[in-house]
């Protein structure tokens, strides 16, 4: 498969035109001979598919609406803990004032504290009472007068108050006074030295949260509030239960999963009315409660399939007439595309010496020949690069590989002989003039394969931070890598990356980097997750890039000003570069301050999951 200037192989395209072969070969053995048997075949072969399509469209359908469903239970239950949320810090607010009143000095008489609290109370029509607890434990002032008088210091809040918290609320619970099912927000209030001077506790009654949660929803749908041990506390439509038949949790997944602070969506069974119910499950953070909002499934499938059969109806209508339509004019149509057909497979598989006879319609014929022509200009340009290729790689290497070694072999004689001094400086720029023209022969090569549609890769998952480390030491020996500083962070995933292509981009943005920045300045790389990417920035101090230098820079044979002064290579280092990157699936490009530096960045794809190689490239 081509994408741009490169080829990513695999079985995958292969297998799928052998298989297409197969069928089509068995059913034309069944097929009949007649023109209106091809054509009752031919309808089938389009019909069957576009049903098997319609039906796939309609399941995905299907499944978003029902998606769709969960997603806005989940989005209200969402709504209900941030209401109550809010609810709790509202009341937990109200009670700092209110303990601020009952501190002040000097202190208010007791008529004047029972007052205050309720005063209070009467704006909060969901508590039953306020309730002054001094740290003797005793409530010392109550809206609810039976109240004074008595000891609390075995309320779990209380003890959580005197250990140090400032707000608690605690979970569901039967009062010992009225019997009713409560639960409280309590509030420590202490004074500048952090002393504890007393606890204002609201004493909430659930039932009448509805008014505090305020949702309207059609019927069959519910809502619920759960405390931290998964007790039912609120539900609305409103149900009775005891308090030992409250107990929801274990009883669900979603629920226990909803407990340990994970929001959750699905469908369950619901234990409180055994009816099949759709719904999200959302943990109230601070609190550790649940919030829940659901519908029943058989009301929302129903609703979402009386759609679907609607617009069934009128899609195979559609399809009807289409597949009508298609019979009249297919005879005239099909031979021809037939051969066309066959041509371009030829064609995919290699064989450029293929033709395509026209025939039928007029506008097919000029594409068959439109075919042929370009088979023989697609046969003459690979043919081209093919020879083009060969005669970098191998008339330019071969000797190039014999002066490199010779001058090694010469190198080592003459440190034996021990004139290293100026003769070794010669034997030197003799290997490293060598080298710089095996790299630009190589970009040459990369070029060529690149335009041609033959650069290919061989990827695997690669841990980035680990390969630039390893580079980093090979280059200590032709590089001042103590310049180099790598920033990556501890949880940086592995890229789908070709090792000898990575390398070969890190190192044209190092050496370039290295080349042409201050001496003895920094150069950083930096690598940042972002979403399925990994990106990578190569930056350095040095004197920048012109701004209208800066857009052109990844295009074949332009150099900067300053690349042009050093007079060395192609000008196609960046280029390559770009493909290189771009053949991966990334991107790249350039950002520079003139007189202050550049980066350049780039990004690799996220390895995800284990994936077949691409196909080994060519031998030169």
């Amino acid at each position: 498969m081509r994408r741009g200037s490169y080829i990513e192989t695999g079985e995958g395209p292969g297998l799928a035109v052998r298989l297409m072969r197969r069928v089509r070969s068995r059913l034309s053995r069944l097929a009949p001979r007649t023109v209106r048997g091809n054509l009752i075949l031919l309808l089938l072969l389009v019909f069957l598919p576009i049903m098997a399509i319609i039906g796939g469209i309609y399941y995905s359908w299907f499944q978003t609406r029902y998606n769709d469903e969960l997603q806005f239970n989940l989005v209200l239950a969402r709504s209900i803990g941030k209401t109550f949320e809010d609810y709790v810090a509202d009341v937990s607010h109200q009670e700092l004032a209110l303990g601020d009143a009952l501190t002040l000095q000097p202190p208010p008489t007791p008529a004047q504290q029972t007052q205050l609290l309720k005063s209070n109370n009467s704006a909060y029509p969901s508590i039953r009472e306020f309730a002054w607890v001094n740290p003797q434990r005793q409530v010392i002032a109550s809206s609810e007068p039976q109240l004074v008088g008595r000891q609390v210091g075995d309320r779990p809040y209380f003890r959580q108050i005197v250990a140090g918290k400032t707000e608690v609320v605690s979970d569901l619970f039967v009062s010992r006074v009225n019997g009713q099912l409560t639960f409280t927000i309590a509030r420590g209030i202490r004074d500048g030295a952090g002393r504890l001077q007393g606890i204002v506790v609201a004493s909430v009654d659930p039932s009448r949260l509805g008014g505090v949660l305020n949702v309207k929803r059609a019927a069959g749908s519910s809502i619920l509030v759960l405390d931290s041990r998964g007790f039912l506390v609120f539900r609305d439509p409103p149900i009775n239960l005891p308090f030992d038949k409250r107990d929801l949790a274990g009883t669900d997944p979603l629920i226990d999963e909803a407990l340990k602070g994970q929001e959750v969506k699905g469908s369950f069974k619901s234990v409180i009315d055994r009816a099949e119910r759709m719904g999200g499950f959302v943990p109230i953070t601070p609190i550790g409660w649940v919030a829940s909002a659901s519908s029943l499934q058989s009301e929302a499938t129903a609703l979402i399939i009386g759609e679907l059969i609607g617009d069934s109806v009128a899609f195979l209508v559609v399809v009807a007439l289409a597949v009508l339509g298609a019979i009249l004019i297919v005879r005239r149509i099909v031979d021809p595309i037939g051969r066309l057909e066959e041509h371009a497979l030829a064609v995919a598989r290699g064989d450029l010496t293929h033709r395509v006879e026209g025939g039928g319609l007029l506008e097919l014929a000029a594409l068959a020949a439109a075919f042929n022509r370009m088979a023989e200009e697609i046969r003459v340009r690979e043919q081209e690069r093919d020879e083009y290729v060969h005669m970098i790689s191998h008339d330019l290497r071969v000797p190039l590989t014999v002066i490199q070694g010779q001058a090694q072999l010469l190198q080592r004689v003459l440190g034996r002989a021990g004139l290293a001094a100026r003769e070794g400086r010669s034997v030197e720029a003799i290997i490293t003039s060598s080298q710089r023209m095996n790299a630009m022969i190589q970009d040459l090569v990369d070029r060529a394969r690149m335009e041609s549609g033959q650069l290919t890769l061989e990827r695997t998952a690669v841990d980035l931070h680990a390969f630039l480390l390893e580079l980093k030491d090979r280059l200590a020996g032709t590089l001042d890598v103590s310049r180099l500083v790598i920033d990556a962070p501890p949880d940086l995933p592995r890229v789908f990356s070709d090792p000898n292509r990575l390398d070969r981009i890190l190192m044209n943005l190092l050496t370039n980097s290295f080349k042409y920045s201050d001496p003895g300045t920094e150069i950083r790389v930096s690598l940042s997750r972002r979403e399925r990417q990994v990106a990578t920035t190569v930056s350095d101090i040095g004197p920048g890039i012109s701004p209208e230098e800066l857009p052109h820079l990844f295009e074949r044979y332009r150099r900067t000003r300053t690349a042009r002064e050093t007079r060395e290579g192609l000008g196609l280092g960046l280029y390559i570069t770009k493909g290189l990157v771009e053949a991966h699936g990334g991107r790249i490009w350039a950002e520079s301050h003139p007189g202050r530096g550049s980066s350049f960045s780039f990004t690799l794809p996220v390895a995800r999951h284990p994936q077949p190689s691409d196909r080994k490239p060519k031998p030169d």
